[in-house]
């Protein structure tokens, strides 16, 4: 029995709501849960579905500022559900492997020598020069790991995996 898909989108300015995306005429969903940038490979083989060029190519040192000409929009309730509900097609969750996902969120946001506030074991204005990852395990013992910000966040939490895992045709990682 699947789910509605209205509940994805309670709060329309939550930055989980455009991780989703769907494409009812390409019959094919992906959910990108939040990692150091979405790799280059996974934004060149997006690309090419959303833009049906397949001869498109995307410089690989330039992830970060990569063109977003080719992503489609966050998608609405009834183009995720029709993907959903249509058992030809294909659902993607690209995981990460979850103690390199926490490996990579304390070095790019807390493992710093300059003043950086995007980490939130730190207090503001501070480095993270002595920040150890014991440090940061601790922090993170002490959360609720299903509220945090999107890089620290519960790979479950995202596009309602805890709940719908069972639907996704591929679970990659």
């Amino acid at each position: 029995h699947r789910q509605s898909c209205n509940r994805w989108y309670a709060d329309p300015s939550s930055p989980l709501d455009q991780i989703m995306m769907a494409s009812p005429e390409k019959r094919f969903a992906m959910c990108l849960i939040s990692t150091h940038g979405i790799p280059t490979a996974w934004r060149m083989m997006l690309s090419k579905v959303y833009s049906g060029d397949v001869s498109l190519s995307v410089d690989p040192g330039n992830t970060h500022s990569f063109s977003n000409d080719y992503i489609p929009p966050r998608s609405t309730p009834a183009e995720l559900q029709q993907v959903f509900f249509d058992p030809t097609a294909t659902r993607v969750a690209l995981t990460r492997e979850p103690v390199a996902r926490f490996r990579a969120a304390f070095f790019e946001k807390c493992n710093k020598t300059e003043v950086d506030d995007a980490c939130p074991i730190l207090p503001p204005g501070s480095d993270g020069r002595n920040l150890t990852m014991q440090d940061a395990v601790e922090w993170f013992l002490m959360q609720d790991p299903t509220r945090l910000e999107t890089h620290w966040l519960l790979q479950s939490e995202f596009c309602e995996l805890r709940d719908r895992v069972a639907e996704y045709t591929i679970i990659t990682r």
